[in-house]
């Protein structure tokens, strides 16, 4: 099949069927300059319900007199909010010329809510001294009861899938009458806007993956390949850095010393707040991993390290907080919804286990992801067909953005991506984890959505400052 794309002013070629305005923004939008404005509409959970879920809308005006495509926000996890980052997009350059549209998927943040304090109730599981077995009986507690308030409540758990999740997308592009729209996803965000290429693509103009994580890469059996790329890239980056080779000369060997040494003694030490905080070896895996995400991490991480030989505990605490912000922002109900479905067909806890025994560095585990596929396993037991994980073949317009460091969707799931999507172009952003925010990603990508057809000028990614470590 041949898509033919056009891409003059297309925006409000359809009459709306659903009006947005700040009154019914769910926050307090008077340090916004009037750009933004909200809405809900009413989506069918399942086929097999009658129940409704209500799901969230916010639209940033563009500062431009523009009638240009406007272009959604998929926010990653999944599980992620979108409208709790509207500030973000109000000066952004997306919103210089086009109008962006965020939702809070259904199961995230206002949308029907699922289990939205889990993840901060599995930082305190977190905190203690436990090994993983007892993790997952604690998380398994906490779990079971989360699904069962919401079955007593009537939820269909397995219709929180990317299937009906890219479902809900394209009929709000309807509801708001649009004829086509600029896909941005993140994370997660970009397997949801795969599904909405593969699905739905009459309403793509377009498409941003930004740390992409196709349906064909499965989580459980790359997570620690995938981990262990990022680790070398930042070894041999402080090795060939004067400075932090001087000052961290056996960063690989330190590292992977001061796992072994927590398998024998755990380092316990108190935060600011006065509770004591307990590390272990999955604890050190999951912290370090995720440093790893973005440039101020993976400048931090030989630090680290380091305070984990010393048992700095000032410098341990701020390791910390990146992880609880995450924990705290994912509806884990939706997580686990999604993944059941999505991932769990194709890898699961025997693939995991195996994944282990061949990196043995790592053993036992990342702590969480190591017991969240027997919590998928236990969650529901709806699962994607098996051509899920075909390869997404899409003619849309695509630019593909990957960090160098990314330690979830490094940039060879990137080129993965790419080999399916002949329209696409994999730009790599040295220094760069799994977020982008700088100058140049803002540049490179703007452009991209003024003309998807021209060819992606990424050469402001050579000026990008290197890592400084600490």
């Amino acid at each position: 099949m041949i898509l033919v794309f056009t891409f003059g002013n297309l925006s409000c070629a359809q009459s709306p069927d659903l009006e947005l305005n700040a009154s019914k923004c769910p926050f307090n939008t008077s340090g916004f300059g009037g750009r933004v404005e909200c809405g809900f509409i009413e989506v069918n959970e399942s086929e097999s319900n009658d129940r409704k879920v209500k799901i969230a809308i916010a639209r940033v005006r563009s500062r431009g007199n523009t009638t240009k495509d406007p272009i959604v926000y998929l926010s990653g996890g999944p599980g992620g909010a979108a409208l709790t980052s509207v500030g973000l997009w109000v000066n952004h350059p997306f919103t210089q010329d086009h109008d962006m549209i965020l939702i809070d998927q259904r199961g995230t943040g206002i949308s029907g809510p699922l289990c939205p304090d889990l993840g901060e109730e599995f930082m305190e599981i977190i905190a203690a001294d436990l090994t993983l077995a007892e993790e997952y009986q604690q998380l398994r507690k906490l779990a079971s009861k989360c699904k069962d308030d919401l079955v007593s409540e009537g939820v269909d758990l397995a219709s929180y899938n990317s299937t009906t999740n890219a479902k809900d997308i394209d009929i709000i592009r309807q509801k708001l009458g649009y004829t086509q729209w600029n896909l941005f996803g993140g994370s997660y965000g970009t397997r949801l806007g795969l599904t909405v290429m593969r699905n739905h693509p009459e309403g793509v103009r377009s498409a941003i993956l930004a740390g992409p994580y196709p349906p064909n890469i499965h989580m459980y059996t790359s997570l620690l390949p995938n981990f262990k790329l990022s680790l070398n890239r930042v070894f041999n980056a402080c090795k060939s850095d004067p400075n932090c080779n001087q000052r961290y000369p056996e960063l690989e060997q330190t590292f992977y010393g001061n796992i072994a040494a927590l398998k024998e003694k755990p380092l316990t030490f108190r935060t600011q707040s006065g509770d004591n905080f307990t590390i272990n070896t999955q604890d050190a895996l999951l912290l370090g991993h995720q440093m790893l995400y973005t440039r101020s991490g993976i400048s931090r991480f030989p630090g680290f390290v380091e305070a984990l030989k010393t048992k700095n505990a000032g410098v341990l605490e701020q390791s910390i907080i990146p992880l609880a912000s995450r924990a705290g922002a994912i509806d884990m109900g939706m997580f686990l919804s999604v993944q059941a479905y999505d991932e769990l067909p194709f890898n699961n806890q025997e693939d995991h286990q195996l994944s282990i025994q061949e990196h043995p560095e790592f053993s036992p585990g990342i702590s969480f992801f190591s017991n969240d596929i027997k919590l998928q396993e236990d969650w529901h037991s709806a699962r994607a067909p098996a051509d899920y994980e075909q390869p997404v073949n899409s003619d849309i317009p695509t630019l593909i953005v990957s960090g160098e460091y990314d330690p979830i969707t490094p940039p060879e799931n990137g080129e993965i991506t790419l080999r399916s999507l002949p329209n696409a172009t994999h730009v790599v952003f040295p220094g760069d984890g799994h977020s982008f925010f700088t100058g140049c990603h803002g540049r490179v990508m703007t452009a991209f959505f003024e003309d998807p057809t021209a060819a992606v000028n990424s050469s402001c990614t050579s000026d990008l400052p290197k890592i400084r470590f600490r």
